[in-house]
């Protein structure tokens, strides 16, 4: 009895002993091949990443080339998705682009196709600021902006020194600004004195002419869009921002866009009406714009229908995509902001080429990311 008293304790004490040795050996063993399966896929993960980048299939090469030099930071994957989008997105809802009222055929149709990720509404709230795509991919050494229509306002022009660049050269235009605005010296009395800031007292049309004011003899002169880039020697640069907000001078004039000469980044322009019948007025009166009860009766309708889709397949056509859309509530949405930027022709190509490369990339890409997921939750 003493003898077994004795034993069974020192055998249950050495089981324990060889157990827990077993254990550790396992554990230790366990431990290693996990920390060897870790090392192989981070080499794995590493070795398919370089190869990527050495196949440029994680370069920045096609939004470079596409967007004309702008962007240059896109990965070759996500710049392919946004092609796509663009592509993929109709320019019409339900009802085809049918004439409706403006408030309503603009959230039917035509929304924005493309994204920029940094984007920024330069001249603060409210009615008269825009929006900017990445305002800091501008070159501030060679910065150009035209602003059509003042009305001696400008806190655009002013955002676009402080937040862009105080050496931006600006160039700001509106023939119709009355004697009680206007310095001794002709100049709007708000125009920042920044000597970067230019104003002409020039309107934009389809073609050249002087229109004298029947009531008060004034003088105001009228250019094209290719004349007014010869007259300030720009045909050699690009205009990086062309702001237009006109009253309704977009739809006969974006024709001239587009001239020998003429080359525009980012469109940013509020477009009025151009959906619908609306009445004929002679004088910028909103309440007879929007059609609204105080409407006179039998007055003469203007035939709009189809103006505002024809001047958006126009820009889209000289390669230009929507990345901002933004109605004017003030004007009860008749009116509506667009933001556009310039891309090239390959852009807007279907090529079965690309595609097959997007779908290529896609999935080699997903199975390095799967990859990585496994490394981090193992």
């Amino acid at each position: 009895m003493n003898i077994r008293r004795i034993l069974l304790p020192l055998l249950a004490t050495l089981f324990l002993f060889l157990t827990t040795l077993g254990a550790i050996g396992w554990c230790r063993s366990s431990q290693q091949q996990h920390n060897q399966q870790l090392v192989q896929s981070i080499q794995y993960f590493k070795h398919t990443t370089a190869k990527l980048h050495r196949s440029n299939k994680f370069g920045h090469s096609l939004a470079y080339k596409q967007s004309l030099g702008f962007f240059n930071d896109i990965s070759d994957v996500d710049w392919m998705r946004l092609r796509k989008r663009h592509q993929e997105t109709p320019n019409c809802g339900p009802l085809q682009c049918a004439p409706e009222p403006a408030h309503k055929w603009f959230q039917n149709n035509f929304e924005p196709t493309f994204t920029c990720l940094h984007e920024r509404r330069i001249g603060g709230l409210g009615d008269g600021p825009k929006w900017v795509c990445d305002p800091h991919r501008i070159d501030p050494s060679n910065c150009l902006v035209y602003s059509i229509g003042s009305n001696n306002k400008f806190e655009f022009e002013l955002s676009v020194l402080n937040e862009i660049s105080s050496t931006c050269e600006i160039h700001t235009f509106d023939p119709t600004l009355s004697k009680d605005v206007l310095t001794k010296e002709g100049l709007p009395s708000n125009k920042p004195r920044n000597g970067n800031v230019h104003f002409h007292p020039w309107g934009l049309a389809d073609h050249d002419y002087v229109h004298v004011q029947a009531d008060t003899g004034k003088k105001m002169v009228y250019k094209t869009m290719g004349s007014i880039v010869s007259a300030l020697g720009h045909q050699k640069r690009r205009i990086d921002l062309m702001k237009v907000d006109c009253e309704g001078c977009e739809y006969s004039t974006v024709d001239g866009w587009f001239g020998v000469g003429v080359n525009i980044g980012q469109i940013l322009v509020e477009l009025h009406g151009g959906t619908n019948l609306r009445p004929k007025i002679t004088s910028f009166d909103w309440g007879l714009f929007r059609g609204s009860s105080n409407a006179k009766e039998n007055t003469q309708k203007v035939d709009e229908r189809g103006v505002a889709k024809t001047f958006l397949e126009t820009l889209q056509k000289n390669g230009y995509v929507t990345f901002h859309k933004e109605p004017n509530t003030i004007a009860g949405g008749s009116c509506i902001e667009y933001a556009l930027v310039k891309m090239s022709k390959e852009f807007f190509d279907k090529d079965p080429f690309h595609e097959k490369k997007e779908e290529e990339m896609e999935e080699e890409v997903s199975h390095v990311l799967r990859r990585k997921e496994d490394v981090h939750f193992h």
